[in-house]
């Protein structure tokens, strides 16, 4: 059964919208709007969830993933760790499902996305510590580490 075009331009015309928001955040937050900033990128992060709850919206975690870091990154920067802590979170989640997604053929692009995990559960652990919840946080180190090296000197094979 094929799916109807509609569908499939649907997903397309919410992934604009929140690229959209997403460039209005990023503009936003280099003119130092930052309660704005946050506001857009979540907003982006929204539209982005609703197209990845269906199977047609798979293609789109990769973009999902980028809005929620955008939102992470600007939470953090307006001191609202705990909202940083609670998107990273599900960032890091999310990261992980795609890790599992990819296939054993495609070795750079699994290499890849680890990495980009191991940053986000370091940076999530250090925001566990400034709250305080040091236990949590070495948690998260740990199986950062269990994951793969966290400098880019460790992970150069030469």
């Amino acid at each position: 059964m094929r799916v109807p075009p509609f569908v499939l331009d649907y997903h397309q015309i919410l992934d604009d919208v929140a690229e959209f928001q997403l460039e209005t955040a990023r503009k936003l937050g280099a003119a130092g709007e930052l309660a704005q900033a946050v506001t857009h990128s979540a907003e982006s992060a929204a539209l982005r969830r609703r197209i990845t709850r269906t199977v047609l919206g798979r293609p789109y975690l990769g973009r999902f993933a980028d809005s929620l870091t955008l939102e992470t990154y600007f939470l953090d920067l307006s001191g609202r760790t705990d909202a940083a802590v609670a998107v990273a979170t599900e960032q890091i989640a999310l990261d992980r499902r795609i890790l599992a997604a990819l296939g054993d053929s495609v070795i750079e692009a699994k290499a890849s996305m680890t990495n980009v995990l191991v940053d986000a559960m370091t940076r999530q652990a250090e925001r566990l510590e400034d709250l305080g919840r040091k236990p949590e946080a070495e948690q998260l180190r740990t199986a950062a580490q269990a994951l793969g090296p966290t400098s880019p000197i460790d992970r150069d094979p030469r």
